[in-house]
């Protein structure tokens, strides 16, 4: 059974919108537009409309921002979006201490 082209511009629309939200959930700062653009290899605007969804529904947030510009040395104003629910980071193991490779430190300060 064939889709129709706005069903197809939907469904695209849907997987940009969770690739997305799968970068924005992997990151701990937040991101701009264009940042996500360069990053998915799409325009802002596409990302723009990938993302609205995404907003509606609570998944991600959105906030103002003042930023200097690399270019025109200026600050400016600018939207920058982050995940509501990010994803937890898997725990490090502690490092191998070689004045206390036995970790007998932590037993003795309590």
């Amino acid at each position: 059974m064939a889709m129709s082209a706005a069903q197809l511009q939907k469904q695209a629309r849907i997987n940009r919108g969770e690739a997305c939200l799968k970068y924005m959930q992997g990151r701990v700062t937040p991101v701009t537009l264009k940042e996500l653009a360069d990053k998915l290899k799409m325009t802002p605007r596409s990302i723009k409309n990938s993302i609205t969804p995404l907003l509606d529904e609570g998944k991600i947030t959105r906030k103002m921002v003042r930023r200097q510009s690399a270019i025109s040395k200026k600050s400016g104003s600018v939207y920058v979006y982050s995940a509501v629910d990010l994803k937890p980071k898997p725990e490090k193991k502690p490092k191998f201490k070689f004045h206390d490779p036995f970790n007998i430190g932590a037993h003795h300060a309590t």
